[in-house]
């Protein structure tokens, strides 16, 4: 059986997320010296098992997003030096993964830096919710890092208040976001069984500052519906939900998969450009502020712990899947997340047995087996006995006996 692992800022997610899976998570103690060195041990023996450590990677003050990359290398590492056999990576929010391509010439790589770091201390692999290029990231590691779309996650979500309206209309932030935005609008057509059209805001960045150009797509007299990864100081957000009021739009929602909520972000989102920001709650501490006063009604945190649970079941390495899939509890997780449907949605799956159902398993047993599936049928129908499959000469090959 494996053991779970959880550093303590992203505890209380992980603690939900092992209970979905039908676990616990193990306790270590974590010291913390007088000039910020920090220290992990493991109160449970890890020789030869397999370990998930969950760590969320994004921090909401400055220094917390470094602060807790070196903490995920710690712990790996001595895990492994413990004798653990594999040590996986449950990763629910991301960090320096806007540093995954060049989009200039001296930009740094910084996300190969850190996977090649990762790699060196023993990782195995792991899931990451929703990085900002899932590609960029499965090609910055060696080892099996897959990327978990929340499209499901926030198309469920919206389901619930898309009821108040048939005209709405799904905008992305930016033009770099519009393959996630039209993702997001068919997975909610298909739930509200009619079409979403979708609109995205031209936009440009440099030092640091956006600045919205323009608005692609009609959203007069549309409710419309901001969809990205993340939410940091709610800069775009803000400029997205200017432009949208500017066109006409009836009103204006955001969803994202993060919320960060950096700086003057909740500031700007008491203001009231947006009505309403839902986020899941893969960055620690984002859950506190929901309860300010200031942003009732208008901000929303949802826990995507059983989401992640059902993407560890499907996409982490062969041991460890073979021994949650085996669990005592494997059984009972899959009926409650089809159970768990929104007020008036007829009893659709949530989005865990839905999205997830559609994904494919590609764990370390399908990476390294090189096994690619039985062959194909004949396509005839017909029964091919052993005679039939007896080689037969052809005619162009015959050689003639001299007479």
């Amino acid at each position: 059986m494996p053991k779970f692992f959880a550093l303590e800022c992203v505890r209380p997610f992980a603690v939900s997320w092992s209970q979905a899976l039908g676990h616990s998570v193990e306790t270590w103690q974590e010291l913390q010296f007088a000039d910020g060195e920090r220290q992990f041990l493991p109160r449970a023996s890890v020789e030869g098992q397999a370990v998930c450590l969950v760590q969320a990677l994004a921090g909401r003050e400055p220094g917390e997003a470094d602060q807790r990359w070196m903490e995920l290398l710690l712990a790996t590492g001595h895990l492994r030096d413990l004798g653990a056999s594999e040590v996986w990576i449950v990763i629910p929010s991301p960090g320096y993964t806007r540093q995954d391509v060049r989009g200039s010439r001296r930009e740094p790589l910084g996300l190969r830096h850190l996977a090649k770091a990762l790699e060196s201390v023993g990782v195995s692999g792991g899931i990451m919710l929703e990085p900002h290029q899932p590609a960029a990231l499965e090609n910055a590691f060696r080892v099996p890092m897959h990327s978990i779309d929340a499209t499901g996650f926030l198309a469920w979500h919206a389901e619930r208040v898309a009821h108040l309206t048939r005209r709405m209309v799904v905008v992305s932030p930016d033009s770099g976001g519009v393959k996630r935005a039209v993702r997001f609008a068919r997975e909610l057509g298909r739930r509200l069984r009619h079409d979403v059209p979708v609109a995205w805001v031209d936009k440009s960045r440099s030092s640091g500052r956006t600045w919205a150009r323009s608005l692609v797509g009609e959203v007069g007299g549309r409710m419309a519906l901001i969809v990205d990864d993340v939410v940091c100081t709610g800069g775009t957000l803000m400029e997205a939900a200017r432009l949208c009021r500017l066109a006409g739009a009836t009103g204006v929602g955001a969803l994202a998969a993060h919320g960060v909520l950096a700086g003057d972000a909740p500031r700007a989102l008491a203001e009231g450009m947006v009505d309403r920001l839902l986020v899941s709650d893969s960055v620690p501490g984002v859950a506190a502020l929901a309860a300010r006063p200031e942003l009732a009604g208008r901000l929303f945190v949802e826990s995507v712990a059983e989401f992640m649970a059902e993407a560890a079941r499907q996409r982490l390495g062969r041991v460890v899947q073979e021994e949650i899939q085996g669990g005592p509890h494997a059984d009972a997780l899959t009926d409650r997340i089809q159970e768990r449907a929104p007020l008036g949605s007829g009893g659709r799956e949530s989005p865990p047995a839905r999205a997830m159902a559609r994904a494919p398993r590609r764990g370390v047993d399908q990476l390294s087996s090189g096994r690619r599936g039985a062959p194909p049928a004949p396509s005839s129908g017909k029964s091919v006995s052993s005679a039939d499959r007896s080689p037969r000469p052809r005619s162009g090959n015959r050689r003639r006996t001299p007479a």
